[in-house]
Order: structure tokens, then C-alpha cells, then sequence
């Protein structure tokens, strides 16, 4: 295909730029989950991995903002071999995330829903926030979420897939390699450069984050000057750029 240009989404690097850390609780280690709720997104093995590491380091808390007004998409949950049932949703149209991780073994103790949050207000979520950790199957595009957590200065654990490899600079976040091509289902039957997270390697880089603290800050320091490319001042004045020498 000739006469194509890709200009990449941009970041609102000073909304999203690190800010001192602000936790209710400065014993919790807190991980950040986002993303709409679907088998694509990988919150199935969020959920698998975590379990495992709140065995091990019950200070640890699951924060998500997973809410999806879409029924169909977050149905495809029930492809996944690491969770059983598909969450339901609530008379006031709210996904209730709770009961499903209940039933998937996680008490309530260790996970808070932070429900519909406004881009505005993620900074501080940001801000609270140990670790992220983004195990995508596929991202069309750059994953605009985990984009604004390594702006935000937040270490983050990104899958070596798709749209994330865009992202992915030598020591700016730690890559899961470990992964395998995932298989078609009902929603999507082409899913050529999607891959299946490895959970265990998930819980190991969650490990390394928490035992060393000092190399994750320096991790997301790289994370935050890498994603200073990609911010939206930068992104319009190269797709002005490319409309003024291509276009006319």
C-alpha cells in the first residue's frame, strides 16, 4: 500500500505528567487495571495473576476502572479458560464487578471498582497507583490508558503485542514475552497478532516491581520521557505537517 502515513494518537502530557504520590493507605501496594471490560483487554488474567500475588502479598490492592456499557463485548469474557462466568450487569446499568470476582476467588478486602472515572480525574488515580499492568491480547491501536499511566511516571507492564509495541522502548516498562497466538472466537474471527498473556509471568513482574522499588522509579522515569513523543502537540504539528507536504 502506497501513499499512507500513521500518526499515532497523542497523550495529554500535561494532564498526564508524574505527580507526587497521594494513597489513602501507604501500606497498600496498589495495582492499576484499565481498560473496557472484554476478553481482548486480558482483565482475565489480570484477575488470574493477581489472585496469585494477593496469596503471597495480602498489603497488595487491585484498582480497576473496567466499566463497559457495552453487553455483547463484555460477554466475550467467557472465552477465557482463567475465569468462569461473565460479570451482570446491575439494575442501574452498572457492571457488578464484585460478585464476578468473588466467584473468581478474590475477596472484596482486595480489589476497589473505581467505576466511570472522567479522563480529567485519572491523574490522581495515577498518582496512587505501584504499578500498572496492561496484558492486551491486541490493541488496534496504542492503548491510550496504558499511554497516560507511563506519561503519569507510573511503572508499567505491558504485553509484547500489536499496538503496545509502538509504545515499548528499550527499559521504559517491563514487556511480557512469554506468550502464545491466541485462537479465533464468536466476537472475533480474525485475531492474526493477537497473543495470550502467560500468567506466571505476569505475577514475576509484578514481583520485581514490588521488591525493587528503586529500579521501577528509574523504569518509569524512561516510561514518562519515552511517551514525551507522544504527546498531542507533537502528534497534530506532524499530521499538519504530513496534510501540508502530502495533501496540496
Amino acid at each position: 500500500i502506497h501513499n499512507v502515513v500513521n500518526i499515532f494518537q497523542g497523550v495529554d502530557t500535561e494532564l498526564f505528567s508524574p505527580r507526587k504520590q497521594s494513597k489513602r493507605d501507604l501500606d497498600k501496594f496498589i495495582v492499576f487495571s484499565g481498560g473496557k471490560f472484554e476478553y481482548r483487554k486480558g482483565q482475565d488474567a489480570v484477575v488470574s495473576a493477581f489472585k496469585q500475588f494477593y496469596a503471597n502479598h495480602p498489603n497488595a490492592l487491585l484498582v480497576f476502572a473496567w466499566e463497559n456499557p457495552w453487553v455483547e463485548i463484555v460477554s466475550t469474557i467467557q472465552y477465557s479458560t482463567l475465569v468462569n462466568g461473565v460479570p451482570e450487569k446491575t439494575k442501574t446499568g452498572v457492571t457488578d464487578f464484585s460478585s464476578w470476582l468473588n466467584s473468581n476467588g478474590l475477596p472484596s478486602e482486595s480489589f476497589q471498582d473505581l467505576g466511570r472515572v472522567p479522563n480529567h480525574k485519572m491523574p490522581s488515580v495515577f498518582a496512587s497507583a505501584d504499578v500498572a499492568i496492561f496484558p492486551n491480547r491486541c490493541e488496534a491501536g496504542t492503548n491510550l490508558v496504558a499511554m497516560e499511566a507511563m506519561a503519569s511516571g507510573v511503572p508499567s507492564i505491558l504485553s509484547s503485542n500489536t499496538g503496545h509495541l509502538d509504545l515499548i522502548k528499550q527499559g521504559n516498562c517491563l514487556r511480557l514475552l512469554k506468550m502464545s497466538p491466541s485462537q479465533p472466537f464468536a466476537h472475533y474471527s480474525g485475531v492474526s497478532g493477537w497473543m495470550e498473556p502467560d500468567v506466571d509471568e505476569m505475577v514475576e513482574a509484578l514481583e520485581k516491581v514490588y521488591i525493587n522499588r528503586k529500579e521501577a522509579g528509574q523504569m518509569a522515569k524512561m516510561g514518562h520521557k519515552s511517551l514525551q513523543s507522544f504527546s498531542w502537540k507533537k502528534q497534530v504539528n506532524y499530521l499538519m505537517e504530513v496534510i501540508d507536504t502530502k495533501v496540496f
